[in-house]
């Protein structure tokens, strides 16, 4: 290891309280660089154990899928952060060392396996997995099957097992230490609540470190093996359908025979499946939904290592805005689906609309999924320029739902969402109405009808959007283009953020400033004439008596001209 490498698995050893007591956080590194190792290692674990997954198993639901990799992911997480405190891998702060929490050693060691991602050792990282998750598919206890003493009884059997306890703590926060021993000299310990806790953890320990030839055999989760893969449709498929295929094999480099048949089930909506049952039968295929939900994954693994590579490359101190991360949303993997063109080539049934933003979101989710099954984490160094495009356009924004709960807060209002669903099945469609309540109680309703076929989730988001743009038709100069009940929308949020900015914190009013609310965009970019024309807008939406400035707008106004002293002379 090298000292470039040895400096840098230093601070991914770190937890932030350690960060704060060594004094780097205040000039060399700040604690967001932790968070987004954090993120990335999690992405990290999520790839490796969702392959080890799906190399062995194939359930028929993509529940089944989620809820298992859900499970391990948990176990996964409580294994790795025992590993990293057995190994003395956690620097902590003299606070938290004193009653240190398991939470603590798990993000240290998702930082950990995010700095491995991020310094190209992913294979390293695979191996630690295996070697420190051992047991993850034996069932609801993961090690030792659903009894992991008895497990461990009849293991030792003829060596035999004993047990050693001791307490530690006052009596209101009491843990307890087991020490599982066996006659031939292995020994383990374990903490817990109470001492079965301990005890089991202990045992987990002791099996988890035995010689790979005497553990015991793994028993996993009752799913079908995988048995003929898929193949492409041998009968004629329409044009689109092989064109798009043709183009992808070309794109992502799958000139491969066993990946043709997963890259035509990323192309299968499951309603094809249902109206061609026998079809899809001979070609030993299914719906893409599997897929979909192992290509989430990798696309995210895909987000968090270009973005956290691209913010770290230039320098360690970046401020909140510069480390925000997220996961690609429905919208964002549904523009990778529209960039791919694979509409045209969805295979889908007569009822389904193939340009459907979830199921073009869902093959695109696919064919990454396909891509990563041919080329694994080749994809972080080499991919297509329309997947390196999409990657680097990612918008590290808050997504409308939630840029609009952070609105609302900021300036004292309250807000709900009601639902009218019509439709179906699959056709079902949700209607979002968004209830408002400001500081002086007065309450205002939007609803957004839809566009088609949409679930809670996307009405909420579409609503959300509606009203963000609407609150920023001022400085877009777009009010007279407004409807009359835009414009009483837009009176109303006006009227709520304006009443609201008294009781703000100096923390808000940052935030206030940096998102640009209230024309304050206008002002740090120097264009006063731009903020005049905005004032103007709204004093006359908002049927003003007179031109003085709200004494609570006036004081944000004043912080925005002392943060840029260039407008002092200006205004």
């Amino acid at each position: 290891m090298d000292e470039q490498t040895t400096a840098w698995m230093g601070l991914a050893s770190m937890h932030i309280s350690r960060l704060y007591e060594s004094g780097l956080s205040e000039t060399t590194v700040t604690s967001h660089v932790l968070g987004m190792l954090d993120q990335l290692g999690r992405s990290t674990i999520d790839v490796i154990l969702i392959d080890a997954w799906i190399a062995q198993r194939q359930p028929e639901k993509v529940g089944t899928q989620a809820s298992e990799h859900n499970r391990r992911s948990t176990e996964a997480r409580r294994l790795l952060g025992q590993w990293a405190t057995e190994r003395g891998l956690v620097q902590m702060g003299a606070g938290e060392a004193q009653r240190p929490a398991p939470s603590v050693a798990e993000g240290v060691a998702r930082q950990i396996f995010g700095l491995l991602s991020l310094t190209g050792a992913h294979e390293i990282a695979r191996r630690l997995v295996d070697v420190i998750c051992v047991g993850l598919d034996h069932g609801t206890d993961q090690i030792g099957g659903a009894d992991p003493l008895t497990e461990a009884q009849t293991l030792f059997a003829k060596d035999g097992l004993s047990y050693e306890y001791a307490e530690e703590g006052p009596d209101h926060d009491k843990r307890y230490i087991a020490i599982a021993r066996t006659g031939g000299g292995r020994s383990a310990r374990g903490e817990g609540r109470n001492k079965k806790a301990a005890r089991v953890a202990a045992v987990r320990a002791l099996l988890r470190d035995l010689p790979p030839a005497r553990r015991p055999a793994a028993r996993p989760a009752k799913t079908a093996p995988i048995t003929a893969p898929p193949q492409p449709y041998r009968n004629a498929p329409p044009r689109g359908h092989r064109d798009a295929l043709s183009d992808l094999v070309a794109m992502f480099e799958l000139d491969d025979r066993l990946i043709a048949g997963f890259l035509t089930q990323a192309l299968t909506h499951s309603s094809y499946v249902h109206e061609n049952r026998t079809d899809v039968a001979a070609h030993h295929q299914r719906d893409n939904q599997l897929l979909a939900h192992h290509g989430s994954l990798v696309l995210n693994h895909l987000a968090k290592h270009a973005r956290v590579g691209r913010i770290l490359a230039h320098g360690l101190v970046p401020d909140e805005d510069e480390a925000r991360m997220h996961t690609p949303a429905n919208e964002d993997t549904a523009r990778l689906g529209t960039a791919l063109a694979l509409a045209d080539g969805m295979r889908t049934g007569r009822g389904e609309d193939s340009q459907r933003r979830s199921t073009v979101a869902d093959a695109a989710q696919s064919v990454a999924a396909t891509a990563w099954r041919l080329h694994g984490t080749r994809l972080l160094r080499r991919r297509p320029a329309v997947l390196d495009g999409w990657l680097s356009e990612l918008q590290y924004q808050h997504e409308p739902v939630t840029a609009l709960n952070l609105l609302t807060t900021m300036f004292g209002m309250t807000h709900h969402y009601e639902y009218e669903r019509t439709g179906l099945d699959h056709l079902q469609t949700f209607t979002s109405t968004l209830v408002l309540s400001d500081a002086r109680g007065r309450v205002h309703r939007w609803a957004v009808p839809p566009e088609g076929p949409s679930s809670k989730s996307d009405a909420d988001k579409t609503t959300a959007q509606d009203v963000l743009e609407i609150l920023a038709a001022p400085a877009d100069d777009l009010v007279d283009a407004l409807t009359m009940a835009e414009r009483d929308l837009l009176r109303y949020l006006l009227r709520a953020q304006l009443d609201g900015l008294a009781t703000t914190t100096a923390r808000q009013r940052i935030r206030i400033i940096s998102g640009g609310l209230l024309g304050t965009d206008l002002l740090a970019t120097g264009d006063l004439d731009a903020f005049c024309a905005w004032a103007r807008r709204v004093h006359d939406l908002l049927h003003a008596e007179d031109d003085t400035v709200p004494p609570p707008l006036g004081r944000l106004f004043r912080i925005m001209v002392r943060r840029h002293p260039t407008l002092l002379a200006a205004s």
